[in-house]
């Protein structure tokens, strides 16, 4: 059995994690908290006391999580130490702790983000690496069975100095093409909840993705995939944190497939693809993708044969 520490919207003062524990990504531990119930896999998050471990602690987020569950792998209470992949993305603490010899798996979502990590500490190529993607919910973003898709979805995640008017130009070609446009935006003073998320995209042809950086995942893409929406992407190679460039060669979604969309680094290559889409000259299978390959169950499964067995 394996216990996870992660999430908890409560200040644990009994337990074995005496420090605030934090979200990490609500989405990824939605995923595996959901894949590891529909497989009936033994786990259990947060345990309060020392008596609810066995061998093996895998720690999702958050550094002084990631301490404490150092310290109880030196006291002997596991034998196997893993953590990520939202544990961290830069610092000396988290270089410092992510060396340490009690830990024995590293985990990353894909493989620009754990060079990010070798660079920073060199030593975790002395232990086990692992890559794995959360999952989504299918059957939550399952299209209707009679749907019309009449729009393009334009999706824009940007930071408080990206400029709002952005993708104007995008916009007003696909309105060109005689395609009307809708667009969801995530800020940090603009959300969305997925019932709106998941109502757009049932009427979407297409989802235009733009981001403020690179994405070791990006789970709002595999959401679409979900919902049976292509997703056209604006490439974002530059991962830099707090001033420092950190990678050069990262990508907006690391996943993408020729099933799933395609990436564009200019505007006249997204005029390409859009038009060779509208065309017919491209076709996608995004949902049967999925399906295939990340469902909460799957995911959640992978994860254990990857990271538990």
């Amino acid at each position: 059995m394996i216990r996870i520490a992660r999430t908890a919207k409560r200040f644990v003062t009994q337990g074995i994690f005496n420090e605030r524990i934090p979200a990490g990504h609500p989405a990824v531990m939605r995923s595996l908290e959901h894949g590891f119930k529909l497989n009936g896999l033994p786990v259990i998050f947060n345990p309060w006391f020392t008596k609810k471990l066995t061998t093996h602690i895998h720690v999702a987020a958050g550094l002084g999580v990631l301490r404490q569950a150092i310290y109880l792998k030196n006291k002997g209470y596991c034998k196997h130490l893993s953590c990520g992949p939202n544990i961290g993305v830069a610092g000396s603490e988290f270089s410092e702790l992510l060396g340490n010899a009690a830990i024995d798996q590293v985990v990353s979502h894909c493989d620009w983000a754990m060079q990010v990590w070798e660079r920073q500490q060199p030593l975790i190529k002395r232990k086990k690496l692992s890559y794995w993607y959360a999952g989504v919910d299918h059957e939550f973003w399952r299209p209707p069975a009679e749907v019309t898709r009449s729009y393009a979805l334009i999706f824009d995640k940007r930071l408080r100095g990206d400029p709002p008017d952005r993708t104007e130009l995008y916009e007003r070609f696909i309105k060109s093409l005689g395609i009307e446009v809708r667009k969801i935006e995530r800020t940090s003073v603009k959300k969305y909840t997925h019932e709106q998320y998941r109502k757009l995209l049932h009427g979407a042809l297409f989802m235009v993705g733009f981001t403020a950086y690179p994405e070791s995942q990006g789970i709002a893409w595999v959401e679409a995939w979900a919902a049976d929406v292509p997703t056209f992407i604006q490439e974002r190679t530059l991962c830099s944190y707090d001033g420092q460039i950190l990678h050069e060669q990262a990508t907006s979604c690391p996943m993408i497939s020729e099933s799933t969309g395609v990436l564009f680094s200019s505007f006249n290559e997204f005029k390409r693809v859009t038009k060779d889409f509208l065309l017919g000259q491209l076709s996608f299978k995004p949902r049967e993708w999925t399906l295939q390959n990340l469902t909460d169950e799957i995911s959640a499964r992978n994860f254990f044969n990857q990271i538990v067995a």
